[in-house]
């Protein structure tokens, strides 16, 4: 496990005190390694800060990730967990949830075994347990904490693509285990002493026991939203975003869609108890992320959409949003800016209204794993003509520095080169290289990892 940094903020002890006075907006992404990473879930910490969960593709070697922010979506730290934590290849998850000890409960599932991993409040590893069928292997997709800190998962078994409902205590230790013939279950909530959970096109009740009392088929849902025993919200939608109300037997109450042509991938409750939908659409052949948000009788308070990008053709969709203490939302999900062809988390913090900030400048908060090399902003920043950039190698190895323009496009190259270890200076002059005024981006790449630098040439 990689611990990058790790940094006390004071401001996530003061933020119930301030953000209410006036919604926090930021819009940032996240690198890892240099390899494709995607955010899978999120969810405000109870420190004010946040908590995004993403799945790291390191060569078909896959982890998680878990990456602490700040309010402001400043990075605190973050560890990943992999082959060398579980004993076993590859990790996938899409679900994390905060226990009420400050810790982290996740859930998931390698090659072999379904997993939950319970860290402490820094992501350092607690204990993980691993469950299998009788001759079959079993994956968890999601889970919901009790109020005693009973943890309940739920998922498939394989090969017989039976459903799997599983009950441990706050340690992960089987309670009790139950299976239907229902296939693979997706999601899974708690309300009222009984428990809804999404499988194919079809969402089953069973009660605290788990005797099955009813499935209904009732198409593609990405969230199950229950308020009262007779107002269960299923939210979802491939081409529209779609909210059905159901009753506790499960017929359908209300059905109403919103936003024609956009997909919904997320859900969730505002602060205030209305619905928010999230999905994406396809805007003269770029993604936006579409919103909708409704009251409980399926009112349309807005619909809009929400520009990620100045310029640039580039996709974004959002597999988690959450509600937010200042009452506005949290989402997270994957985005290929700023460089096409790379597979970064994004973090996006809008107000009530889903109002934010777009992606202007590359985020400088990207994860580094390596030590070995250090890239110092440049000098003077702006500036007109030349300036310098200064960067250090600790350890021989090849550097490649490449500049792109605010849309991602690579316009200038340096081929890639041995540095035996120590300091170094390049000087950038604009007219030589044939740069107009505007923002640049330097990236610096060191064998397989890499930073960057903002450059604003004025002239």
């Amino acid at each position: 496990m990689n611990k990058i940094i790790r940094i006390a903020f004071v401001f996530g002890v003061l933020l119930p005190v301030c953000v209410q006075a006036q919604s926090v907006t930021w819009q940032k992404w996240y690198d890892y390694k240099n390899v494709d990473n995607y955010g899978k879930d999120v969810i405000q910490t109870y420190d004010g800060g946040y908590i995004i969960l993403t799945a790291v593709d390191e060569f078909l070697n896959f982890k998680v990730s878990m990456l602490k922010l700040s309010f402001l979506g400043e990075i605190s730290w973050q560890n990943t967990i992999d082959s060398n934590a579980t004993g076993d290849q590859g990790l996938l998850s899409s679900t994390i949830l905060q226990s009420i000890d400050s810790g982290f409960i996740i859930s998931g599932y390698t090659r072999d075994s379904a997993l939950l991993i319970k860290t402490d409040n820094y992501g350092e590893i607690k204990w993980i347990k691993k469950y299998s069928g009788i001759n079959e292997k079993m994956r968890f997709y999601d889970h919901v904490l009790l109020q005693d800190g009973c943890i309940v998962a739920c998922g498939v078994l394989i090969p017989s693509n039976r459903t799997i409902i599983l009950k441990t205590d706050s340690l992960g230790n089987n309670i009790y285990t139950n299976i239907y013939n229902l296939g693979s279950a997706k999601i899974i909530r708690y309300f009222e002493s009984n428990y809804y959970f999404y499988h194919g096109n079809s969402i089953s009740k069973v009660d605290s026991k788990g005797v099955l009392i009813w499935t209904k088929v009732i198409g593609n849902i990405v969230e199950i939203l229950p308020v009262s025993f007779n107002s269960i919200y299923l939210a979802g939608g491939q081409d529209s975003l779609i909210l059905n109300e159901i009753d506790s037997s499960g017929n359908i109450k209300m059905h109403k869609s919103y936003f024609p042509e956009a997909k919904c991938f997320s859900a969730c409750f505002s602060k205030e108890g209305n619905i928010l939908l999230a999905g994406y659409m396809n805007v003269k052949t770029r993604f936006e992320i579409a919103v909708a948000k409704v009251d409980l009788q399926g009112n349309q308070i807005y619909v809009k959409t929400i520009d990620s990008f100045n310029n640039g053709t580039y996709y974004i969709y959002p597999t988690a949003v959450k509600p937010t203490n200042d009452y506005g939302f949290i989402f997270t999900g994957p985005t290929d800016f700023p460089i096409k062809g790379s597979d970064n988390a994004f973090g996006l913090k809008t107000d009530s209204i889903c109002n934010a900030p777009t992606f202007t400048y590359i985020n400088n908060n990207y994860l580094s794993i390596s030590n070995d090399f250090f890239l110092n902003q440049n000098y003077p920043n702006p500036f007109n003509g030349s300036t310098t950039i200064y960067y250090e190698i600790l350890n021989p190895g090849n550097i490649k520095i490449s500049i792109f323009d605010i849309q991602g496009k690579e316009i200038v190259i340096y081929p890639e080169k041995y540095h035996p270890n120590g300091k170094y200076k390049l000087i950038l002059n604009s007219d030589y290289l044939g740069l107009a005024s505007g923002i640049y981006f330097l990236k610096l790449k060191y064998n397989n990892f890499f930073k960057l630098r903002k450059l604003a040439l004025l002239k």
